[in-house]
This record gives structure tokens, C-alpha cells and sequence, in this order.
């Protein structure tokens, strides 16, 4: 028995062997492998309860529809399935908690089987729960003196749907709540020594780089990160210092450019990135193992985690990289397992590598694991932009995010897990010593008021424009005396709103450099701020006002996945894309799904609300071209031999279902003809019909008009050889024969009209003159880089049949009808 989340780990006992514990309230794939294999026929269903009250019943899917890997092999290497033996099901969210049961009965539904059904139980106390923790992450582009960065690469910030869903896969919480910031070009900016750098002027840090600038770590560290991070924990005021409690699980990721000094030339603007850690990451990039890896020490994760000096062979790297033991991953809104194994380059007789030592053990000879994301993580999934945690390492995660949750239905406003009784309890009754702000409102659009002070020094100040975000927490704050009369010096942050209300958010009055961090609600409509101190009755302006819109758009909504949102908001967006995807083929004669729109199909097909008319027509006239190739699939499975032995009568009704259908090519062939593929001049490209290698003869004279040198490129993109139609040209180096799929995108290529191909996941096909077979490259102007020739079909039987059919369809004879 195993249940999948992030991994495939045991009902319980997963903290012994170092793995992530099951999180309650998050979703989960049931595996079910029975010990004696069942008799052919039978049917399994588990049913659940909690405390005797019954939560439901669930069919189990038999092991061979177990979800496929999300692997793409490579160097013909077959593809993985992660078991062969179990029945599985995804549990919903709510059923999963303490106190759950699980009962399992298996036998024949149809009744053939008089015998009594098989049963099996695993009961509450063989099940261990971890706590339902989340996760808050918000993004934002800054620019220092300069325009702030912007990028494709900055996923989390211009993808924020899929993002979420993406790295929710990967860390073992129960939501994950994704936010954003409005981009911000800071002019004038503070320092700790107190200096400021105003536009067009630049930082007089010379040492500026990726880990270095003191706008990185004073600005984009201290005073917008940490500075954020306090303003949601309530703290209006604090040292420049990037000093916070991580009251709760909360990260900031900013993507951060300044302008900066030269030692002996003009000011350079330098970004920054690769860091992370203390409740922040400053990126380059937030796709990638960039993102899993700094977000990994912010977790508390160091360098290669679990890596052992003392130990020999391969228990010294056994931690650091995956083996058959850390787990696979689940992606949940794909129904896909995700594979540890290394699926993009060859296999390596010598090993994983990590920190200079090797893991030997390996997949059946074939495949080398994948590195954790703090070992040089690396990535070969075909589904997920990030890297997938050992299970070591996510244990580590786990623990780490064990902390309260903000949560104004509990009188601190926050929330524990008490591990024993399995339930939430206020975060003050679980911890009498916790003494953090309550919140008023939870995860609502807010203006965060950031910058630097100095009471001592009123010059010394400076107030940021309002950084806006759609998720954040907003408190009742202390507030200050603006008419008092003490001697002792008072600070406070003067906020104005429309109704004419005026707020005196106290702050730290003390000598020296401090920094701001307030929260206002966005639907609060403030429309100023202002800087005070006062001592003896006088009070003094530190600094510059600030002016707040209210008339701005409202932002689009954070992002919440896991729990009861599920992944709605990315079924939304996807849904939407496929709307769009839909109308653009609604003119073509045989509607075509490509790889990325077949994927959101298939993740969504239970709910395509949102879907168009227009869209949905298009869509049905697809299903039926499905349908019509599944007809004929039908067809050839059942008369196969009489097909094989040249029957007439047979091979004439499979003619005319062909043009029944639409699939008919015409004339005596059942299947459209191709054309010699030239490059470099006139050498022609050739299939090796034993061996399946694709290459190219160095003389123009090897030309012929054998099928095996004739090619076509069908209406999806692939390109099949006409010997073997079942076979489409997959990118890699060198480029490979495999099984036509609808889903594989390796598989599809646009032709340019100088006779470019171009992959849809790779770079162009290029002919490698050495070794004489085409391969990958980036774009060059070199004839053997131009192709010609290809022929193009729009017949829906290249793309609707299975490549079964398709080989059949090859050998036939029509003339036989």
C-alpha cells in the first residue's frame, strides 16, 4: 500500500526511512498492489470513513491504466511505469485526515464469480498525518535607479496559475497561495548607512553583481522582501537588517536590477539573483532549478543535503540524489507520475555525480537518477518546469514548514496543528508564548507602504511609491498621539483615505536607520501618506508624501491551489487558452489538437465549463475525426489475418469505411504518398528499415523512390517515413523513429519557407556531415540546414489511427478490393 502527494511514500513510518510524511488535507493517489494477484475480471473498490462515518465509495482503476510517467525517453530507451501490480484512485482533500480507514473488496461485478469477494483493511492507526500546512509566495519585478527586469523566466510572476499548480507538485503542503506585486521602478532609493541614490544617479557600490550591491541587500533584501514579509506579520517598523520572525510560511521572490558605479567606466546596471534564504529568493529565474534550489535554503536545506564524508560507495551520496528509494512525484492535475529518473541524455556506466562522489546504483542498466535541487539539480520531466526533492530533502521541507497559519476565524488569528489529536487549535493555546499581530483580514488586496527613516535625522527618509499586490494581511495597528505633549520623541506613519479618515500608525521612534512596513487595504481606498515625528510638542515631516491611486483597476486575483480550490484557477486559465486555440482551427478542414492542446483536453475533459459554442463545435467535429479513426482501429483489430491473407470482400469494406470516414486517400493506396527529402544540395534523406536509423548518403546518386526514402508531414506537424508510417521523426541528436503520438511534442516540426524545420521543443534539424545523421542545432544559413521536398498531407488517417493500424494500412493493397 502507498500513497502519492509530492512522493510515493508508506501509509506510515515515512519519518524512520527519512521521507515527507502523508499531508493531511491535500489530495492523494492510492496505491493498492494485493499480495496475491487477482483472478482476470475482478474489479477492486476501497471505501472510506472516518470514526465510523462513512465518506464515500470509489471504483479503483485497474494497473494497467496506472498514470503514465512524464518522461520522455530518449537514446531508444523504453519508457518506465512506476508499477506494474497496483490498483489506484485519487482520494479527495477532505477525505484525507486523521481517524481515516480505508476497506478494500474485490471480485467480479458482472457476478460471474460465485465466490465471496476478497477484503482487506487498512485501518486509521496504520495511516500517519502530517500537518496541513501552506504556503504563501509573492513575486515582484524591481528596479533600482533603472528599469525593472522583465522576463519570460520569471514564471511565477507572469504565469502565476500554472507556476502555482507546477511547484505545488513539488513541496508537501496543503495550499499553496501564489501572489504578485505590481512592477516598481524605485528613482531615489535609502541605504543603511543612511546615504540616498537618486536617478539619474547610481549606487557607489562598484562590486555590484549577482551577489553583490548594497541596493541588493539594503533595497531588495531588506526593505522590499523582509520588508514585505514584516508589514504581513504586522510589524509596522524594524532595523535595515533583513531581521524577521517567519511567523508564519511566507517567501518573497524578487527580481532585482540596480544601477550602479564603475570603478573606471559609466554606471552599469547589474542584476541580481541566485540567492536565497531567510523567507526571501532574489532570482533570475523563477522556473527552474533556480527556484527549487533557493526557495530549498529557505527551507533550511544546505548544500547537497544528506551527503555523508564518512561513508563509502554509494551510501555517501545515497541523500543528495534520488534512488530507488526517494520516491517518484504525482502530478495530480495531469494524472501523471513523475519519474526520478534521468530520461534526456544517455545512460552513464560511472553514475550520478554530486559534490564529487558517485551513486552507482541504477535503473535496469538504462537509466542513471536525477540529482536532488541542491546537488546540481536537474529536470527531464516533460510536465513540470521544477525539480523534484529527493525524499529526503522533503522531509526536511515538511518539517521545516510546520509553523501557525493565519486564520481570523481563531482568536489569535492563527492556527496550529496539534500532532496528537490531529486537529487545528488556536496558535495561542498551542503556544502560550506566541505573541504575533492579529490580523483583521487574511490574503486581501493591499498597498504596502515601504522605505527608510532616520528620527535623528529627518533628512535621511525616504518614502517608496505604494507597492500594490492582490494577497496580503492587514491589522488593526497601534496607533500614536499626533497633539501629545511628551517629552520623549514619537514616530508615525500619517495614512490619509478618501472617506477622510487619517490614520498615525505608530512606528519606532529610536536614533539610527530604521525601515517601514505597513499593509492597507486596497478596498480601503487610502489616498496619501506622510512620515511624523514629534518631541516637546513640536512635530517634524521626515521625508517626502506620497500620493495612492483610487482609481485603479483591480489587480487579478491571487492564486490559491490545493484544499478546497483544487486547481481551479489553472483549469480557468487553461480552459480559456484552449478556448482561443480552438477558434483559431475552426477553419480547417480536419481539426487538428496540438500536443499542448490535447494535454489541456485531457486534464479538463470532466469540466469544460467556461468552453465557447464555437470552441465546443470545434471540439466535437475533432471527437468525431477520433471517433472515425477509433472505427477503424476497431475494424483492423478484428479482421487482421484476413486482411494479412489479401482477403477481398474484407479489404473492400475497409475501403469504404476509409471513405466513410473522411480517411480515404484515394486510388489504390491506403495511405498518402511521400516525397524525397533533400538537404545539402540534393542528398536525400533515408531510413534504415532494419535498424530504424535516420540518416543521409553523401551521394546525390543513393537518391531512389523507395519508401524508404519518401517522407510526409500530416496536418499535425510530424513527419512519417512512407516504409514506416507508424514511426514519426522525434527530436533529439540524432533524431530518433518513434510511435506516433498526438501528445508528443518531439514529434512536431514547422516547416520555414527557405526549408527550415524547426522543432517544437527543440532547436532546427541539422544535418551532421561526420557522422551523416541529422540531429539538433541552433539556426544556421548552411545547406544542410535547408530541406526540400517534404510532401504534406492533410488526410486525418495519419493523425486519427493507432500506429498499429497505420503499419497495417501501409502493406495494404486496395486493387485487392
Amino acid at each position: 500500500m502507498e500513497f502519492a502527494q509530492t512522493h510515493t511514500i508508506d501509509p506510515r513510518g515515512n519519518t524512520v526511512r527519512s521521507m515527507p510524511t502523508l499531508v493531511a488535507e491535500r489530495s492523494a493517489l492510492l496505491l493498492f498492489s494485493p499480495l496475491t494477484a487477482l483472478p482476470a475480471g475482478d474489479t477492486v473498490r476501497v471505501t472510506a470513513s472516518v470514526a465510523g462515518v462513512q465518506l464515500g465509495e470509489l471504483p479503483m482503476a485497474e494497473p494497467t491504466l496506472i498514470p503514465r510517467a512524464d518522461m520522455a525517453a530518449q537514446n531508444g530507451r523504453e519508457d518506465v511505469v512506476y508499477t506494474l501490480k497496483a490498483f489506484t484512485v485519487e482520494l479527495p482533500w477532505n477525505w484525507m485526515k486523521p481517524g481515516l480507514e480505508l476497506r478494500f473488496s474485490a471480485g467480479r461485478e458482472d457476478g460471474a464469480d460465485a465466490t465471496a469477494p476478497a477484503r482487506g483493511l487498512l485501518a486509521a492507526d496504520q495511516i500517519e498525518f502530517a500537518a496541513p500546512t501552506e504556503i504563501v509566495i509573492s513575486s515582484i519585478e524591481l528596479g533600482m535607479l533603472t528599469d525593472y527586469p522583465s522576463s519570460n523566466d520569471h514564471y511565477m510572476f507572469n504565469e502565476p496559475e500554472k507556476a502555482a499548480a507546477d511547484y505545488f507538485q513539488t513541496i508537501p503542503v496543503a495550499k499553496l497561495h501564489l501572489a504578485v506585486y505590481e512592477p516598481v521602478r524605485l528613482d531615489k532609493v535609502i541605504v543603511a548607512s543612511g546615504k540616498i541614490y537618486e536617478a539619474p544617479g547610481a549606487s557607489d557600490s562598484t562590486n555590484a553583481g549577482a551577489y553583490d550591491g548594497d541596493m541588493r541587500e539594503n533595497v531588495g533584501k531588506a526593505q522590499v522582501s523582509t520588508g514585505i514579509n514584516l508589514a504581513n506579520f504586522g510589524i509596522t517598523s524594524s532595523l535595515m537588517n533583513q531581521s524577521q520572525p517567519s511567523t508564519f510560511n511566507e517567501r518573497i521572490i524578487h527580481h532585482a536590477c540596480g544601477l550602479y558605479k564603475s570603478v573606471d567606466a559609466d554606471p552599469r546596471t547589474e542584476c541580481h539573483g541566485l540567492s536565497g534564504g531567510n523567507g526571501m529568493a532574489t532570482l533570475f529565474s523563477s522556473a527552474g532549478n533556480e527556484l527549487s534550489h533557493e526557495l530549498g535554503h529557505s527551507y533550511g536545506l544546505g548544500h547537497y543535503p544528506g551527503w555523508n564524508a564518512a561513508a563509502a560507495g554509494d551510501a555517501k551520496v545515497l541523500n543528495a540524489v534520488h534512488h530507488s528509494e526517494s520516491g517518484w512525484g504525482y502530478i495530480a492535475y495531469r494524472d501523471r507520475m513523475r519519474s526520478n529518473l534521468v530520461a534526456n541524455r544517455a545512460f552513464s556506466p560511472a553514475g550520478t555525480e554530486a559534490n564529487g562522489a558517485y551513486l552507482t546504483q541504477n535503473y535496469a542498466g538504462q537509466y542513471n537518477y536525477h540529482r536532488d535541487a541542491m546537488s546540481g539539480g536537474e529536470n527531464s520531466s516533460t510536465l513540470s518546469r521544477y525539480t523534484l526533492h529527493t525524499g529526503y530533502s522533503a522531509n526536511v521541507i515538511q518539517k521545516a514548514l510546520v509553523k501557525p497559519v493565519p486564520d481570523t476565524a481563531f482568536p489569535s488569528g492563527y492556527r496550529s496543528w496539534n500532532a496528537r489529536t490531529g486537529t487545528a487549535v488556536d496558535a495561542k493555546a498551542a503556544d502560550p508564548k506566541f505573541t504575533a499581530a492579529k490580523p483583521a483580514e487574511v490574503g486581501v488586496p493591499v498597498f504596502t507602504l515601504l522605505g527608510g527613516y532616520n528620527p535623528q535625522n529627518p533628512a535621511q527618509t525616504v518614502l517608496y511609491p505604494a507597492f500594490r499586490s492582490n494577497y496580503g494581511n492587514v491589522f488593526a495597528l497601534p496607533q500614536s498621539d499626533p497633539t501629545s505633549t511628551d517629552a520623549a520623541r514619537s514616530c508615525w506613519m500619517s495614512v490619509s483615505y478618501q472617506d477622510g479618515r487619517v490614520e498615525h500608525t505608530t512606528l519606532d521612534a529610536r536614533d539610527g536607520i530604521k525601515q517601514f512596513n505597513i499593509n492597507v487595504a486596497d478596498a480601503a481606498k487610502p489616498t496619501g501618506a506622510e512620515l511624523f515625528c514629534r518631541a516637546a510638542g513640536v512635530t517634524t515631516q521626515l521625508g517626502n508624501s506620497i500620493s495612492i491611486a483610487t482609481d485603479l483597476p483591480p489587480m487579478r486575483p491571487a492564486v490559491t491551489i490545493g484544499g478546497d480550490a483544487g486547481y481551479e484557477a489553472l483549469r480557468a486559465v487553461e480552459v480559456a487558452e484552449l478556448d482561443t486555440a480552438l477558434l483559431g482551427i475552426a477553419n480547417t478542414a480536419v481539426p487538428v489538437l496540438s500536443s499542448d492542446m490535447r494535454l489541456a483536453y485531457d486534464s479538463w475533459k470532466d469540466d469544460l465549463s467556461g468552453l465557447s459554442p464555437a470552441a465546443r463545435a470545434v471540439l466535437e467535429r475533432w471527437s468525431a475525426s477520433v471517433a472515425a479513426g477509433q472505427a477503424v482501429d476497431d475494424f483492423v483489430a478484428a479482421h487482421r489475418d484476413a486482411l494479412g491473407a489479401g482477403d477481398a470482400a474484407v479489404t473492400a469494406e475497409l475501403a469504404a469505411l476509409l471513405a466513410a470516414n473522411g480517411l480515404s486517400e484515394g486510388g489504390r493506396v491506403a495511405l498518402p504518398r511521400g516525397g524525397n527529402v533533400t538537404v545539402d544540395n540534393g542528398l536525400c534523406l533515408t531510413l534504415d528499415g532494419g535498424t530504424l536509423r535516420v540518416s543521409v548518403d553523401a551521394l546525390k546518386s543513393a537518391c531512389s523512390d523507395a519508401p524508404t526514402q519518401r517522407w510526409v508531414l500530416d496536418a499535425r506537424g510530424a513527419i512519417h517515413s512512407e516504409a514506416r508510417p507508424d514511426l514519426c521523426v522525434e527530436a533529439g541528436t540524432p533524431v530518433r523513429m518513434t510511435a506516433c503520438s498526438p501528445t508528443n511534442a518531439a514529434q512536431v516540426w514547422a516547416q520555414e519557407s527557405d526549408g527550415h524545420l524547426k522543432s517544437a521543443t527543440s532547436s532546427y534539424l541539422d544535418l551532421n556531415r561526420s557522422t551523416r545523421q541529422p540531429g539538433m542545432w541552433g539556426r544556421t544559413g548552411g545547406s544542410n540546414q535547408i530541406w526540400k521536398g517534404l510532401a504534406q498531407s492533410a488526410n486525418p488517417v495519419l493523425l486519427t489511427v493507432s500506429p498499429a493500424t497505420l503499419l497495417v494500412l501501409a502493406g495494404l493493397n486496395l486493387d485487392a478490393a
